[in-house]
């Protein structure tokens, strides 16, 4: 039994041994203590949801009344020890959380939303029309229909100015637009670039050419689907978020050291929507020229990096420092034990050895940065994740997100959900299987949790009850003994049952809070849920429909270098893969009940064809709308 007098007050964070008292420190001389809220974001705050200090912002300034001591607001800084950062540390319940710069989550917020924008509607060119800039969607009386272009792009006349203007095609400039389905068709299904070459009797340059007009479009087509998921009137979404990594080819041969990217992900557990998938790659922004700038503002002279213009990106000399200070001694995630219980401290005690677990996110001494483009702290994307998450879905009655044993994942949630939190109308959990069982192994535990079943049915003489309740029921007597326990860091529910998805399965509740009262068997029907399936699913068919991103091989040689003769030299095609997939995938892809997770969403009443994904044109889709207006 747990002592009474722990200090480890949440469930997520693993003890820690006394350390001596550290000086009270400042790495911004003349400035705030913690970077200030930008548009409304502000990331630094105590995220344990029962402590007063949850979610309340930090004073920028301490006032000192007659120059004595100054007065708290419940935060002191201190030094981050191995990481070399500055911490947030909560005087009220002794939560430690390390500092982001607003402005960087906001700015990679803004980067991976962009494709949400609404593409602009032509209006009248003349600037001095009275028309200028006033759409022919939002206004179709002020404009006449007026035919089409050669390429078939639709024409307007504005009524005041007599002015004659088109709208540009969306494929205007596409050669050979007969072979983009059978291109989009074996990208998304194990074709090699050279094969669709010459299964589809092109260049390879045209192969490319192809993937970025696919890619437009595929974001142009969810921009527009995407933009109504707010108004569905979701009442519950159930949301699993994980991480997964990618190691690409070196770019130079004078420097054979493989890029490494990680990429965030959450679907809907109940339809199988993935809302977005982003890396921590900005193809528009080249490193060189903003290492340059990043001189130029003196962020090389500031210590703490949140304080930075440039804070959210890596930088040459901070990624080398980041090799040197990689801990050696991290422990590996355990599998096949057979105890998920030591599975669940295996993975506390790999972020006690991180030294900063909200920021996992390590620099092997056989990786490089990117040279073609910038690569962004893994942080600062789940960040911007969850907050393209936030404006995307709207105002969801309940949402629960389940996620991997990741500090990283579940500051980013956290601090962007405190309101709802606060509320009780979002929760966070961490779910933990063993990921490293083989088929006959989670067989046999399936098999066994069949068995167990029906022996409970037979116990309590209802032989016909679904297995849903009796999940449920075993789960209330789970739940009754992990509550009884002391420290809530051991609060794990062990799941009654094993699934060959999901074998050896633990759920911990985050945001579990102090003083609200919950039914035992509504929090059962809660973890009865909890599941990380349908983002796992996902990750697996990345894996073997898209080759590029096929899990990578090592050399022969001792360097630990990998190579995949499949793996892309661009990071940036990364990110294009990933959307060109995501698509089809949610829109395309029929499941065994034949609905796409679009049709289960509400968002498409039947499965999209690629070719309607291809030429797809918002315009002339918003011209058809004009002309039923006017």
């Amino acid at each position: 039994m747990p002592d009474d007098s722990s200090t480890d007050l949440i469930p997520y964070l693993p003890p820690k041994p006394p350390t001596p008292k550290r000086p009270y420190v400042r790495r911004n001389p003349g400035g705030p203590r913690v970077p200030p809220a930008d548009n409304g974001i502000q990331s630094n705050f105590c995220r344990n949801i029962n402590c007063s200090n949850f979610g309340v912002e930090p004073l920028l300034q301490i006032p000192r009344p007659g120059g004595k001591s100054p007065s708290g607001d419940g935060y002191k800084l201190q030094s981050g020890g191995r990481s070399k950062k500055t911490v947030l540390l909560c005087t009220k319940c002794g939560q430690q959380s390390s500092i982001k710069s607003n402005a960087g989550i906001r700015e990679e917020r803004d980067r991976i939303s962009a494709y949400l924008e609404p593409t602009p509607m032509p209006s009248c060119p003349n600037v001095d029309c009275a028309s200028h800039a006033i759409s022919v969607l939002d206004d179709p009386a002020r404009y006449h229909s007026h035919g089409y272009t050669s390429a078939g792009s639709p024409r307007w006349r504005c009524k005041a100015c007599r002015k004659v203007f088109s709208a540009r095609k969306a494929n205007r400039d596409q050669l050979m637009s007969h072979k983009n389905a059978i291109i989009f068709r074996m990208l998304v299904n194990k074709g090699a670039l050279r094969a669709m070459a010459r299964v589809a009797d092109v260049a390879p340059q045209t192969i490319y050419d192809k993937i970025d007009f696919i890619h437009r479009q595929c974001l142009a087509f969810l921009s527009d689907r995407e933009r109504q998921i707010a108004a569905l009137g979701l009442r519950r979404l159930y949301i699993s978020s994980d991480r997964q990594d990618y190691v690409l080819n070196w770019s130079s041969r004078k420097d054979r050291k493989n890029t490494a990217i990680t990429a965030v992900a959450s679907a809907d557990n109940r339809s199988g929507y993935v809302f977005g998938m982003q890396t921590n790659i900005d193809p528009s922004v080249d490193t060189e020229r903003m290492e340059a700038e990043a001189i130029a503002a003196g962020d090389f002279a500031i210590l703490e990096p949140s304080f930075r213009r440039f804070a959210r990106f890596w930088t040459t000399p901070d990624y080398e420092t980041a090799k040197r200070d990689d801990p050696a001694g991290v422990p590996s995630r355990l599998s096949d034990t057979g105890d998920v219980r030591v599975d669940v401290e295996a993975g506390y005690d790999e972020m006690a050895a991180i030294s900063d677990p909200e920021a996992k996110e390590r620099a092997p001494t056989t990786t490089a940065l990117p040279t073609s483009c910038a690569q962004v702290h893994f942080e600062y994307t789940v960040h911007a994740h969850f907050r393209l998450l936030r404006r995307m879905l709207g105002d969801v009655g309940k949402i629960r997100f389940f996620m991997d044993q990741d500090d990283t994942l579940r500051a980013g949630c956290i601090s962007t959900y405190v309101e709802e939190m606060r509320a009780g109308r979002a929760d966070a959990f961490y779910v933990k299987i063993d990921k490293g069982l083989n088929v006959d192994q989670r067989n046999r535990l399936a098999s066994q949790s069949a068995a167990r079943f029906k022996k409970f049915k037979v116990a309590i003489g209802r032989p016909d009850m679904s297995d849903w309740w009796v999940r449920v029921l075993l789960l209330e007597a789970e739940i009754q003994s992990a509550m009884e326990q002391l420290s809530p860091r051991d609060r794990w529910v062990v799941y009654p049952e094993s699934t060959q998805a999901e074998p050896l399965k633990a759920v911990c509740w985050l945001t579990d809070r102090d003083g609200v009262a919950v039914p035992l068997r509504q929090m059962a029907i809660v973890f009865a849920r909890a599941s990380m399936h349908a983002i796992d699913r996902y990750f697996m068919q990345i894996r073997r429909l898209l080759m590029a991103l096929e899990r990578p091989i090592h050399t022969p040689s001792n360097d630990g270098r990998v190579w995949r003769g499949y793996s892309p030299y661009d990071p940036a095609r990364v990110q294009k893969l990933l959307d060109i997939y995501r698509c089809y995938y949610n829109f395309v892809k029929k499941g065994r009940d034949g609905k796409t997770p679009a049709m289960r969403l509400g968002l498409a009443k039947g499965p999209i064809r690629i070719e309607d994904i291809l030429y797809f044109d918002p315009t002339c889709r918003n011209e058809v709308a004009a002309r039923r207006r006017g």
